[in-house]
């Protein structure tokens, strides 16, 4: 399975990445070319030199203000006030062909390869090769095709747009910022949405999650590619948003509304995006839950059975019910695609897992669980989702494994991606450390430390201490944090 790194860097940007996270984990000081090859040596020095000129290019774009990279004499400048590693990555992920190119193809639907290419000032055979590693994955593990000539998607309208909401915006493909401009019809709706979700998770973040998810549908529906599909599974609760969103669909002329309307609560509410019991959409979940009212709710509850079964008993009744109400938050996408779902998670997996004999017990009991669901008759394509949809889970219930209660007394805001998948490594790591609490952020009564998983996160008045955590390096992260 690749990294993020694979799919959307090119070999250039991939050096210019590992060269610059080794840098700046090297003690304050000036350092030259020939210095660094020795502690370096993995280019040469001529490459290394062309490197790290690269590299100060790349962070007078990133940090404008900050003191040159490379000095008059061709030196490195290293000091704690170079930007994280983690921001770089951001950037270099940004500024890539890849995604310049997914970005084109969401905002120029009639466009080709021959003007892309052109604005990019490359040539159509190196935009081609550039995007194979994005397109053979793509393909091979979602069966979402990439029409190359013309830079179009290929495949279900449903699994297309899900793939875009959950894989390409959370590695970086678009910000709010463009759909609020477009579509400032839009704004009320999200502000009331946004109160269903946890306001940990930072008001921006949830912002700029139900911004791009209600954009792009609305901008793929009017440029002709429509949602038609009658069998959505309903994720609306009854809320009386939706109204308010077939309101504007309508108001835009959208074709199909009815299923617009219910792939867009789909988009919206699908996912482990429950982070405790005080969010709104939490309540709903359990409700659901409660009456057993569907078949992915008896799935959720006999997979809550087996696993208290096993553990001899339930974990602590807040995170048993995030849990569960997280699952069934999953398995409705699952089994309404019925295959793998293209998100983050599988990208990133190997670097989140811990490799230990507990870790693997769960997963084993998750597998088995599965595979028994996948025998039967209606099941059977289950088959080939086993693997994801284990994984997903059994990182999603390895902390219930270690209940842990301490005194905490540092303050600690989050203001990551609103997921439960990419919040859970910080969010276990704090819980396991005595004297640490994690709060809201709240301007008036700042926190001791903020943990953020990219640069746009972070107010622009703050003056106190930040950590960048991401994706480039989740394991390393989590041991410097």
């Amino acid at each position: 399975m690749p990294n993020v790194a694979d799919l959307f860097l090119d070999k250039t940007a991939n050096d210019k990445l590992h060269l610059y996270t080794a840098v700046r984990q090297a003690s304050p000081g000036v350092y030259t070319v020939r210095a660094l090859d020795a502690e370096y040596g993995d280019y040469g020095v001529t490459r290394l030199r062309s490197l790290v000129h690269l590299i100060s290019t790349d962070l007078a774009t990133v940090e404008p203000n900050m003191a040159a990279f490379v000095d008059a004499n061709g030196d490195v400048a290293v000091d704690d006030r170079l930007p994280a590693a983690e921001v770089y990555f951001q950037y270099l992920i940004s500024d890539s062909l890849a995604m310049q190119a997914m970005a084109y193809m969401l905002h120029h639907p009639a466009g080709t390869i021959e003007e892309f290419s052109q604005s990019v000032y490359l040539s159509t055979m190196t935009v081609i090769r550039r995007l194979k590693p994005l397109v053979d994955y793509l393909n091979e593990q979602y069966g979402i095709r990439i029409n190359v000539r013309q830079l179009t998607f290929v495949g279900s309208e449903p699994l297309v747009r899900y793939m875009i909401f959950n894989l390409l915006v959370d590695v970086g493909l678009c910000s709010a910022k463009d759909y609020a401009v477009r579509y400032p019809e839009l704004l009320p709706v999200v502000d009331r949405l946004g109160h269903y979700f946890n306001a940990n998770a930072g008001p921006i973040v949830i912002k700029e999650r139900l911004l791009v998810v209600l954009g792009v549908g609305l901008e793929r529906a009017r440029h002709g590619f429509a949602v038609e599909d009658t069998t959505i599974p309903d994720l609306w609760f009854r809320l009386p948003e939706k109204q308010m969103i077939a309101d504007v669909f309508a108001a835009r002329h959208i074709p199909n509304i009815e299923a617009e309307v219910a792939f867009a609560g789909f988009a919206l509410f699908s996912g482990p995006v429950v982070l405790a019991t005080s969010d709104r959409i939490h309540s709903l979940v359990c409700a659901r839950l409660a009456q057993e009212a569907d078949p992915w709710a008896k799935l959720t509850d006999e997979l809550a059975e087996t696993l208290a079964n096993k553990m001899g008993g339930e974990p602590t009744h807040e995170r048993w019910t995030v849990l569960l109400a997280n699952t069934y938050l999953m398995l409705i996408p699952i089994f309404y695609f019925q295959q793998p779902l293209p998100v983050l998670f599988p990208l990133i997996r190997m670097q989140l897992t811990p490799n230990n004999r507990h870790y693997q017990e769960l997963r084993r009991s998750i597998r088995a669980f599965w595979e028994k669901v996948a025998r039967r008759k209606d099941c059977y394509w289950l088959h080939h989702t086993v693997d994801q949809l284990t994984n997903l889970l059994t990182y999603l219930f390895w902390p219930a494994y270690r209940a842990h209660y301490t005194t905490h007394h540092l303050r600690v805001s989050l203001r990551m991606g609103l997921s439960y998948h990419l919040q859970q490594p910080v969010r276990n790591l704090l819980e396991h450390i005595p004297l640490v609490d994690m709060i809201p952020y709240n301007p008036a009564d700042p926190p001791d430390l903020l943990i953020v998983s990219a640069p746009r996160y972070v107010p622009k008045d703050w003056h106190g201490h930040v950590y960048h955590f991401g994706l480039a390096s989740a394991s390393s992260d989590t041991q410097q944090l």
